[in-house]
């Protein structure tokens, strides 16, 4: 299980393994490009384009800027496009939480 941090805050857990978050256990979803990305029948989904930023360590942790922010209502698709490699999908309403917004830097910690 991975973490996903701003500064010296935790935002959320991160599974690589999942194509959406988990909203029993608040776990979001770190998926790699491209990828099709939908909302459930009833719910939301908050969506976070991000792209890599240089770090000076030559292994993890992953940096990570964010570059776009949707939020995405039932049976609303948004198709991959060529841009940010790196997609963030959080249960709707996390974002808010998180007070995420384009530019926060993020760092990936773990596997």
């Amino acid at each position: 299980m991975a973490w996903l941090t701003r500064g010296d805050e935790v935002l959320a857990s991160l599974d690589r393994s999942r194509r959406r978050p988990d909203p029993e256990s608040g776990a979001a979803a770190l998926l790699q490009r491209p990828v099709l990305v939908t909302a459930p029948l009833l719910g939301t989904l908050d969506v976070a384009w991000c792209r890599p930023v240089p770090s000076a360590e030559p292994a993890p942790p992953e940096d990570l800027e964010v570059c776009r922010l949707v939020r995405l209502g039932p049976l609303h698709p948004v198709a991959p496009g060529f841009g940010p490699p790196v997609v963030i999908v959080a249960t709707g309403g996390a974002f808010e939480r998180w007070r995420l917004a384009v530019g926060d830097r993020l760092v990936v910690h773990g596997d």
